[in-house]
């Protein structure tokens, strides 16, 4: 995972599942700034204090909202 990190965050939708933690994990392993979005807190992520927003892609409101 190579790039400019000072460039943007990583947004990883999903991140309660374990395939989205494995790849929150993976790009803040490698210096990236990274942000989570899932309806449940992840859980498997919770030792590395990432910021969270908790929301629920299906609900049209709170997406827009948010």
């Amino acid at each position: 995972m190579k790039g400019d990190r000072s460039s943007g965050t990583v947004l990883i939708v999903g991140a309660s599942g374990l395939v989205g933690s494995a790849a929150a994990r993976a790009f803040a392993a490698a210096g990236w700034p990274v942000m989570t979005v899932s309806r449940r807190p992840p859980e498997l992520l919770a030792d590395l204090g990432l910021p969270h927003l908790p929301l629920d892609l299906r609900d049209q409101a709170a997406c827009r909202d948010a």
